[in-house]
């Protein structure tokens, strides 16, 4: 019984933030979508040497006329 518990509860805390692309397990505080000054990182495929973005100092992406957010990532299709 115990065991099942832990293993519940774990669940739960995983379910609860686990797959949010935005979590951040040390302060609460959501992690940035891009680094600022590297605009390459606002591009949701890191293998796509053009740039799709320009990445804000707040750790935004803006994306460039013809390139849609991946709603799920922030960054840029």
């Amino acid at each position: 019984m115990c065991l099942n518990l832990v293993a519940t509860v774990a669940l739960l805390i995983c379910l609860s933030g686990c797959d949010d692309p935005q979590a951040d397990d040390t302060d609460g505080i959501p992690n940035p979508e891009c680094t600022y000054g590297a605009d390459q990182t606002c591009n949701d495929n890191l293998a796509i040497s053009s740039l799709h973005g320009t990445c804000n100092e707040d750790g935004t992406c803006t994306c460039a006329d013809g390139f849609d957010k991946n709603p799920q990532t922030g960054l840029c299709l």
